[in-house]
């Protein structure tokens, strides 16, 4: 998860420098058809078992929901504010999945992992008390990611029934979700967006980030996510999605040149020490046990 995290937050700063001269369709649907095409490469490589008959049918939900609309909402809305933004409202995440894993799934919710939620809360807090000082920032454009948000916890949802569901493998999960979310996003190129497409006209930086973003920002970090589904509960997983925050946002000051306020820098160590405290707390458990 920590790999994963890191790919999703470097891919949200070549996103945020790839709209620049780019529509938003047109990056996400070159990185879904990277993406999905590495996948299925692989998939075929490793003699995969495809079985359409059996496959779970929450999978085209979950290709809609992720990466298909989430990447609409999330680009767009980077467009209009800033990525270091955009990371920071991911850390919404682990407030609302353990709710969500309870009352959806009937996932236990630990104290632990409730005490770690209400930290990441607060860090976030901490991170979005300057967000109306931010001339690159608006609120349209952190409702859209905030939305986007909100569809990548329903994804997670479905995703962790179709992990447990023993129906498909993670390959096959990614290879389906990423093809189908390809389907949607020339479904929205023809039909709403229709953008001229100017990919031949671009520089060799343009084609690097693009290959990039399809290879870190939806194959690799895709199928990680489906193999840790396998083995960790939804408000356990979505603690680890705000280390996009200090990840992204050291990306993002590093190639992007935006500045990190003080109380930013405040925050980044909260949400740190909520993502790692469940981590601690099993560790302590486990001694505990070997000295029994």
């Amino acid at each position: 998860m920590i790999l994963a995290v890191f790919f999703w937050a470097s891919s949200l700063n070549a996103n945020k420098a790839l709209v620049a001269t780019l529509s938003v369709t047109e990056v996400a649907g070159t990185r879904f058809a990277l993406g999905a095409l590495v996948i299925w490469s692989l998939v075929l490589i490793t003699r995969q078992r495809v079985n359409i008959r059996s496959l779970d049918k929450r999978i085209l939900l979950m290709g809609f929901l992720e990466p298909g609309l989430v990447s609409v909402l999330v680009i767009w809305g980077v467009t209009l504010t800033t990525a270091t933004h955009a990371i920071i409202l991911w850390s919404m995440m682990p407030i609302i999945q353990p709710v969500l894993g309870r009352l959806v799934l009937g996932e236990p919710m630990s104290r632990v992992v409730v005490i770690a939620s209400l930290i990441a809360l607060a860090g976030s807090l901490i991170l979005v008390s300057g967000s109306l000082s931010s001339p690159a920032a608006s609120i349209e454009g952190d409702l859209l990611c905030l939305a986007g948000v909100l569809c990548a916890c329903l994804n997670q949802l479905a995703a962790r029934r179709v992990a447990t569901g023993g129906t498909s493998n993670p390959f096959v999960i990614t290879a389906f979700q990423l093809t189908l979310a390809l389907i949607f996003i020339l479904g929205v190129m023809v039909f709403i967006e229709r953008p001229d497409i100017t990919l031949d006209q671009q520089g060799d930086t343009a084609y690097m980030l693009l290959a990039y973003a399809g290879l870190a920002g939806s194959a690799g970090p895709f199928l990680l996510y489906n193999y840790a589904l396998r083995h960790m509960t939804v408000g356990r997983i979505s603690l680890f999605i705000p280390l996009t925050a200090p990840i992204g946002a050291a990306i993002a000051w590093a190639l992007l040149g935006e500045e990190l306020q003080w109380f930013e820098f405040v925050g980044l160590a909260v949400i740190v020490t909520a993502v790692f405290l469940p981590l601690l707390s099993e560790q302590r458990r486990r001694q505990a046990r070997r000295l029994a």
